[in-house]
């Protein structure tokens, strides 16, 4: 009887040891992208982990892409200029830093907290609307470096802790969605 409770208590002990590491086990986050066009009923769902989007930038060609850097060449803005720029722009903390005002539009850069907001509103007869959060962190990643390059992979590394969503486009009856999270 001692031996059978022995045995059963350590098969006990054993079965929890072995679900610990699962229960521990760090909820990893997907990249979702949702596209709806209403008018032509198409919809197109993309979700991955996020992880798999820095395995597929070691596909990306050498020329285009090299450890980790998107190599930008005949751009109308220089990389190097824009790093400069966000430099300044960050160390003025929380500030609206664009804002055009038309006829049918209505543009706005921000910096609030820790996002970088960029909302977009068009007043025409499709009352378009994009919506962009991009933390900080995020943004700063992709700039580290020099030359002519954006840091991609540092930049997915970044979204790794974020949560929610990233972009919003509204257009008429077509909408765009991509958020992260941790459901497949």
């Amino acid at each position: 009887m001692t031996r059978r409770l022995f045995a059963l208590s350590v098969a006990a002990v054993l079965l929890c040891a072995a679900a610990v590491p699962v229960a521990a086990q760090e909820a990893k986050p997907w990249i979702h992208v949702n596209v709806t066009e209403g008018a032509d009923g198409k919809n197109v769902r993309v979700n991955l982990p996020l992880s798999v989007i820095g395995a597929a930038l070691e596909m990306v060609p050498e020329k285009i892409f090299e450890k980790g850097k998107l190599k930008l060449k005949n751009a109308d803005v220089s990389i190097a200029d824009l790093r400069k720029l966000w430099i300044e722009l960050r160390s003025a903390g929380d500030a609206s830093l664009v804002e055009v005002d038309s006829k049918d539009s209505t543009i706005r850069i921000i910096r609030e907290a820790d996002l970088v907001i960029i909302k977009v509103d068009e007043t025409n007869e499709k009352n378009k609307q994009v919506r962009v959060e991009l933390p900080v962190k995020v943004v700063d990643a992709l700039l580290e470096g020099e030359g002519e390059e954006l840091n991609l992979r540092g930049a997915i590394e970044q979204l790794k802790d974020e949560r929610g969503d990233i972009v919003r486009v509204v257009d008429g009856d077509s909408n765009v969605r991509i958020w992260i999270d941790e459901t497949s």
